[in-house]
């Protein structure tokens, strides 16, 4: 691992963060997705580093080279950064961010300082590959690096900063490190360190995505590949994020889909895979006579027996499925005639319909009442018994 490859700096005072911005956005038009993963974090560690940096600033070793790498340049008098716990939670998003994509500029386009609630003369440090708070810090302060190479050396001995929050995470094997500087506090009321796997939500720009896979039932499915899926008649599939089950037949098995994708910057360069949890999928069909979508209530409803196609949005990707829906449609052959009800009688009534899936259920309704109401334990195609309301 090189580690000098994971280290990059920022600094930005207020008066140029407008140019920065305007910089970094990228001009085109463009959707902006809205994903969740699980990032460990490890805030006690991330929190010790105060100390070290404090020292820092405050010893003898304060200093950097100057452009001209002729002279060593003291940073005397320097105060120390107090912690700022709503500064830590920005720090906690960006190394959240820097898990998926090593840059400054967020996956969604805009600027690293976008994060702040508060600015200020403000700064960044990331980091990436360290594996302990004390090799992080070490490299981070660049002692043996060119005045080109201690850009970070330089904002832990900034001056106009006061305040300092720090995020680290853990993420599919690997530990991504922030430091956040602010001249302005943000919130200095003590929280509890998050040393725990939290759900973290992050807004991704789509041309961020470099390569995507929709990954169906184990295995990847291109774009130019149909899949075939069956589903028996009158049986109501549901969809819930990345999981579809047949509600008639929940054991019977389903259908698991996941988006995972690379981005332009992601260290190292691998496929991030999106939880099927966390999956966005929906449905549309290309004949609601055959299996209609109820994209309220998240349903799949094969109604009739036949073949037609479904297009499933994954993340803004669209595969094709083959819906072959099995079995025979639910057919009234015989309609139950209208009966009006004589007091201790015994009505009888009885309907005849064929299909698979066929369940039944009377209904009864009083001259004076505008809803039907289901009759207690009258189930079966014919109805008699003695009816008491």
């Amino acid at each position: 691992m090189i580690q000098n490859k994971m280290k990059s700096f920022v600094i930005c005072i207020l008066s140029s963060l407008i140019i920065f911005i305007s910089f970094c956005i990228p001009s085109y038009a463009n959707e902006v997705r809205q994903y969740s993963f699980d990032m460990q974090y490890g805030q006690t560690d991330a929190r010790s580093m105060l100390n070290m940096i404090n020292s820092f600033r405050t010893g003898t070793d304060a200093w950097a080279w100057n452009e001209s790498n002729s002279e060593k340049v003291y940073y005397n008098g320097l105060e120390q950064l107090q912690y700022d716990y709503g500064l830590e939670r920005v720090a906690m998003q960006r190394a959240a961010e820097i898990a998926l994509s090593f840059d400054h500029q967020r996956p969604d386009g805009t600027s690293c300082f976008s994060a702040y609630s508060v600015s200020g003369s403000i700064g960044e440090n990331i980091a990436a590959g360290y594996r302990s708070v004390d090799s992080v810090f070490i490299g981070w302060r660049e002692d043996n690096d060119s005045y080109s190479g201690q850009g970070h050396r330089r904002n832990m001995l900034g001056r106009n900063f006061k305040y300092i929050g720090i995020g680290h995470v853990y993420y599919n094997g690997y530990d991504y490190w922030v430091q956040e500087f602010n001249s302005r506090p943000t919130s200095l009321t003590y929280t509890d360190p998050q040393n725990s796997s939290q759900k973290v939500d992050i807004n991704i720009l789509d041309s961020k995505k470099t390569s995507i896979e929709i990954v169906v039932d184990g295995t990847a499915q291109n774009s130019n590949d149909v899949r075939e899926w069956f589903f028996d008649v009158n049986h109501r599939w549901k969809y819930s994020k990345g999981a579809l089950w047949d509600t008639e037949a929940p054991d019977s098995g389903g259908h698991l889909v996941y988006e995972c994708f690379k981005l332009s910057n992601t260290w190292p360069n691998r496929y991030i895979d999106v939880p099927s949890y966390y999956t966005n999928v929906t449905f549309s069909s290309d004949n609601e006579n055959i299996i209609s979508v109820d994209t309220e209530q998240g349903y799949l409803n094969p109604i009739a027996a036949g073949t037609t196609m479904i297009t499933m949005n994954v993340g803004g990707s669209e595969r094709r499925i083959k819906a072959t829906i099995n079995g025979n449609p639910i057919e009234i052959i015989k309609q139950p005639k209208d009966l009006t009800y004589v007091a201790n009688t015994t009505p009888e009534v009885s309907v005849t319909a064929t299909g698979e899936g066929l369940t039944y259920q009377w209904q009864y309704k009083f001259p004076n009442q505008q809803n039907w109401t289901n009759w207690s334990n009258a189930t079966n195609a014919t109805l008699g018994k003695n009816f008491e309301p």
